[in-house]
């Protein structure tokens, strides 16, 4: 179960609560994300830094790094800043990833 802490004031929104979780839904399957991935990446897009993330998760924070370092991967993306704009803006059309080297 998805467990997402939206207890600071830009989390008392329902209807960013439920926009939220679903492009975060929405990217974990079309990028194959884990559960704890999926649960990072919620709280990367909620503005949480790494340590706020490790904390509200119960790991360390190189725990977080190495999800991140994970996402980035499976998004083809190079930071946190592409990561969540792409959780945001999913239902764009999908287009081929180029393939890594």
């Amino acid at each position: 179960m998805l467990m997402i802490p939206f207890d600071r004031p830009v989390r008392e929104s329902t209807a960013l609560k439920k926009k939220v979780a679903a492009q975060v839904a929405a990217a974990a399957d079309r990028f194959d994300l884990s559960l704890r991935e999926t649960e990072v990446l919620a709280l990367l897009v909620l503005g949480d830094s790494n340590r706020q993330i490790a904390g509200a998760l119960s790991v360390s924070d190189k725990t977080v790094k190495n999800h991140l370092r994970a996402i980035y991967l499976r998004m083809d993306v190079r930071n946190r800043v592409e990561a969540a704009t792409v959780t945001l803006l999913h239902d764009l059309p999908r287009l081929p990833c180029p393939a890594r080297v």
